[in-house]
């Protein structure tokens, strides 16, 4: 009995320190990806019944999205992510970006993760992006210099739900920007000039 004891303790210690499988979900609080609090996307149910060439399942929702753009948005993040930080994020970069996963890089495993297209994004007042229609802080807005309103609140353009679904609008805009929230569990990727860099969309925002 005493040796069953000491395996099962070494197996829980072990454990305890192995990296997460799934880097994006520790707890899997929604605070931690930079939203004011959990439950944001409850709304986005995934499912994810299609694929990309590369292995990542999808949900379009019947919307227009090419998978192949799906793809290469992601490779363009990971190749930006191994040219600016070959081996782990910086401290630095994990300091400004307040970012609290795994820091290690790693090729991204496609299967972590699946991509969910709302079908009830709509465009801003301006008809310049488009939203979810799911408020976002007033001040958020404001420090891109966007004026907000009743009329026109301030909405977030992509977002997480727990554990795993990126949930995005049809132009995939912001997509990178939740990827790599997702991969290092960072509040804000925008805060580091070489996350940012990173997260820079490569679509039209329409």
């Amino acid at each position: 009995m005493k040796a069953v004891a000491l395996l099962a303790f070494v197996f829980v210690a072990l454990s305890a320190r192995a990296p997460q499988a799934n880097i994006g979900c520790r707890g899997c609080d929604e605070v931690t990806w930079g939203y004011p609090e959990s439950g944001l996307f409850s709304r986005y149910i995934a499912h994810a019944d299609k694929t990309t060439p590369d292995g990542i399942r999808y949900d379009d929702s019947g919307q227009s999205v090419s998978p192949a753009v799906i793809d290469r948005l992601t490779n363009e993040v990971e190749r930006c992510l191994f040219a600016r930080f070959p081996e782990r994020l910086s401290d630095v970069a994990a300091a400004q970006a307040y970012c609290y996963g795994d820091l290690r890089f790693r090729t991204i495993d496609r299967r972590s993760f699946v991509v969910k297209v709302a079908s009830d994004w709509r465009l801003t007042c301006n008809g310049q992006q488009q939203v979810l229609p799911v408020e976002a802080p007033a001040n958020g807005c404001a420090a891109k210099g966007q004026t907000t309103t009743p009329e026109c609140p301030c909405s977030y353009r992509a977002g997480i739900r727990c554990p795993n679904v990126l949930v995005v609008t049809p132009s995939l805009y912001i997509y990178k920007d939740v990827l790599i929230r997702f991969l290092y569990d960072c509040a804000d990727p925008w805060a580091n000039k070489d996350l940012a860099a990173c997260a820079t969309p490569s679509t039209s925002p329409l």
